[in-house]
């Protein structure tokens, strides 16, 4: 563990630590323990295993116990317990109780690449449980080795970027995921957004988690909504007090047209590539969008 922890802190990179089957931890308090002398600040986030409702431990109090051993032996990274079965706010909670720091949640698989996002961003907005803030530590991802997932192919540069946009704007962390972060074959960098998700997280406002008016481009949010949503393309994200925005348009692919009903100025960005364009609107104009899977939208009211 010290020696991969020095590798890390070596390449400059940070750890999300899963303890994977709790059934393999008998000793629980000495291991966390362990963990924490180990660490030296490496490890960003901790959790008290994956899915551990079945791989060993269902009791939400015993998992408590667990990542609660890892803070009072010294360790400072944020805590979670584990990923319930479903994204219910019941179950969300029941497995967030202190000393969790976030909920967890696994991404869903079903659908196509906007159904996918919508699910990613829409924890954050219906039924939000009593902690707001949480981590997505298993994504759909890409690969062979990844199991079943509906549209796999649809898992591209873009795609996958989207996914990490929609959890930011849904007040979750997103921890990148693809058949080769299960067993190496050909190397993590091979696999669709793994160059994508960083560059793409980079787009958006360092705070935009703060931003305290999380909406949908639907007529209900007629007065708060900058572009209105139609047909079947989504808009979703949030907005700030002092008039910041940042959303993810997104839907079957294609050129669309949507409705401007509040003045801005922002950019327009690709999450696959990076590349923005640059764009003024007054209420009332037209904003024309073309995507394979959706677009960001980044900007300030004006």
């Amino acid at each position: 563990m010290r020696r991969f922890f020095a590798a890390l802190t070596t390449r400059g990179l940070r750890a999300v630590w899963s303890q994977g089957d709790i059934r393999g931890v008998p000793d629980r308090r000495a291991y966390m323990q362990d963990v924490a002398a180990a660490d030296g600040g490496t490890i960003d986030w901790i959790d008290g295993a994956n899915e551990a409702w079945q791989t060993g431990e269902p009791d939400p109090n015993k998992l408590a116990d667990f990542v609660g051993a890892y803070a009072a032996a010294g360790g400072v990274a944020l805590k979670t317990l584990t990923s319930p079965p479903g994204e219910g706010q019941d179950e969300l909670n029941r497995y967030s109780i202190a000393p969790a720091d976030a909920f967890d949640k696994h991404g869903y698989r079903g659908g196509h690449c906007w159904d996918k996002r919508r699910h990613a961003w829409g924890v954050g907005y219906e039924g939000v449980p009593s902690i707001e803030r949480g981590i997505e530590s298993e994504p759909p991802g890409g690969g062979h080795r990844v199991s079943v997932t509906e549209n796999k192919h649809e898992l591209d540069d873009e795609c996958v970027a989207l996914l990490a946009l929609g959890n930011a704007l849904g007040r979750s962390a997103f921890v990148w995921f693809s058949g080769e972060g299960v067993i190496l074959d050909r190397g993590l960098e091979t696999e669709a957004g793994f160059w994508s998700v960083p560059r793409a997280m980079r787009l958006l406002p360092r705070d935009v988690m703060t931003f305290r008016t999380i909406h949908h481009g639907g007529a209900s949010w007629r007065g708060t909504r900058v572009v209105a949503a139609q047909g079947e393309v989504r808009v979703d994200g949030r907005i700030g007090d002092d008039g910041r925005f940042a959303y993810t348009i997104d839907g079957p692919g294609g050129d669309h047209r949507l409705a401007v009903e509040r003045a801005f100025a922002g950019q327009l960005c690709d999450p696959g590539t990076g590349a923005c364009v640059d764009i003024t609107k007054a209420a009332g104009d037209t904003l024309d969008v073309s995507f394979r899977y959706g677009r960001l939208l980044v900007g300030r009211l004006q």
